[in-house]
């Protein structure tokens, strides 16, 4: 099992469960420094008053980034199902008044789901079953189908979603919430082993966001067309260790990285 995360991916964990001081400024400076293509772009784009989905908020990188981008005028719901990753995500945002803490996944239905717990990576945990050769530690936790939860008509300007390959059966969830938020913008990890794991693959995830009016644009993916780039996303089904990013827009609402 540990062998196919890199030893400093699995160093950084045994200082996420021994110090979690040390590895939140080790983290953060490691996020600001390996994602700064997107964190540039969030900021060059999220603005005051802006509402923002964030599924997947783990310790609350990216919850922090938009709570200080949206100010006290903007909102951050975000949802986060394991206890470990959710208790330390509320302890170091909760001073934040524009932040709903939600201890759940985002799902296709409501209800529960098992959660599927990586002893070598905080960041691995999964809404879905494994191969027979990975044994993990599992827990029930509650799910929710975004539609079910936000049902209040109220609209949306991004979605941001990295749930190691459960995104398809999230989206399911959340059509009504995209549908009526015209202007959204949907910013997805793109992990095909993932999603492929979890039952369906990335060229479905992509055409379900099509059919939901998204243009896509998709990062550092090879091909000059669409079809293309799905085809070569194709031949990373089965390496575990290859994702990238998805960027969708509304309509004629078009935006690149």
């Amino acid at each position: 099992m540990t062998k196919q995360y890199p030893l400093s991916l699995r160093l950084g964990n045994k200082i996420y469960n021994n110090a979690f001081s040390v590895y939140h400024l080790l983290y953060y400076f490691h996020k600001n420094f390996s994602e700064r293509k997107k964190i540039r772009f969030f900021k060059n784009f999220i603005d005051s008053k802006m509402k923002i989905i964030d599924i997947g908020a783990n310790i609350g990188f990216y919850t922090n980034l938009f709570s200080r981008l949206v100010g006290q005028d903007g909102f951050i719901y975000a949802f986060e199902p394991d206890p470990t990753n959710f208790n330390r995500l509320q302890k170091t945002l909760k001073h934040r008044k524009n932040i709903s803490f939600n201890k759940m996944a985002a799902s296709d239905k409501s209800g529960s789901v098992t959660l599927y717990q990586s002893q070598e990576l905080n960041v691995d945990h999964r809404t879905y079953a494994y191969d027979s050769d990975e044994s993990r530690k599992s827990i029930t936790v509650n799910a929710i189908a975004l539609d079910d939860f936000l049902c209040n008509e109220e609209t949306f300007d991004v979605i941001k979603m990295d749930i190691q390959g459960y995104e398809h059966s999230a989206l399911k969830g959340m059509e009504n919430v995209i549908g009526r938020s015209k202007d959204l913008v949907l910013i997805s990890e793109l992990y095909p082993s993932g999603l492929k794991m979890a039952g369906t693959s990335a060229a479905d995830y992509i055409e379900h966001l099509q059919t939901l009016g998204f243009n896509l644009n998709l990062d550092s993916v090879k091909g000059d067309t669409l079809k293309e780039k799905i085809a070569s996303l194709k031949k990373e089904e089965n390496n575990k260790c290859y994702y990238t990013d998805i960027l969708g827009t509304r309509k004629n609402f078009r935006i690149r990285w």
